[in-house]
């Protein structure tokens, strides 16, 4: 499968994302100027969710700019499981709903602590305190996942498969919806953001 078209994917889901997620947000300037700051989290975890919810998470087995790429999610779990490599199965109900507490709420609690530890100055506390080892703790977990993601990503670009760390986790790997279209070279996703700007 085309590191590109993979990559591709990502970035029109990103863009799909940020694009609903700015009409909206863009209402909220009517309000306290400090709300939109204050509950960015939550609307970016809402509009994830329900991206999610019509994509991977449904019947589709994709995301957006995964089909605009002719693209889907193969359980390469159960793959392996065929002596003969001939199923390409779909995602279990398990991957997808452990992909969706991940990618979701993983994200979400993730920012939600480093604001609350920044905006309480955990850092600053003595290093004998709990929250100062906690601190140093999410800091070294951090730098540990950046780190994972780094190699996965050189990983991927040889191997071409698992574009992202939770991928490989889950063993959700990308394949060609119709692979007998694979070589051809659609501009169909490009015709599509062109019209998504336009009516934005």
């Amino acid at each position: 499968v085309s590191r590109v078209n993979q990559l591709d994917a990502d970035l029109l889901d990103a863009d799909l994302v940020e694009t609903i997620k700015e009409h909206w947000t863009e209402g909220l300037r009517y309000f306290k100027s400090t709300l939109k700051d204050k509950i960015e989290p939550e609307i970016t975890a809402v509009f994830h969710l329900i991206v999610y919810g019509l994509t991977v998470g449904g019947t589709k087995g994709a995301t957006y700019g995964a089909q605009l790429q002719n693209l889907r999610y193969r359980d390469e779990f159960s793959h392996h499981k065929d002596r003969y490599h001939t199923r390409n199965p779909n995602l279990s109900h398990t991957q997808k709903i452990a992909y969706g507490a991940l990618l979701v709420g993983g994200q979400y609690f993730w920012t939600r602590l480093n604001r609350l530890m920044i905006s309480k100055g955990w850092a600053d506390h003595p290093d004998h305190t709990w929250r100062q080892r906690m601190w140093r703790i999410v800091q070294l977990v951090d730098k540990w996942y950046h780190t994972l993601t780094l190699i996965n990503f050189v990983a991927f670009l040889y191997s071409g498969r698992y574009k992202s760390l939770l991928n490989r986790l889950l063993g959700m790997r990308l394949v060609y919806s119709r692979p007998q279209m694979q070589s051809q070279i659609s501009y169909e996703y490009l015709n599509r953001q062109m019209v998504w700007y336009a009516f934005t």
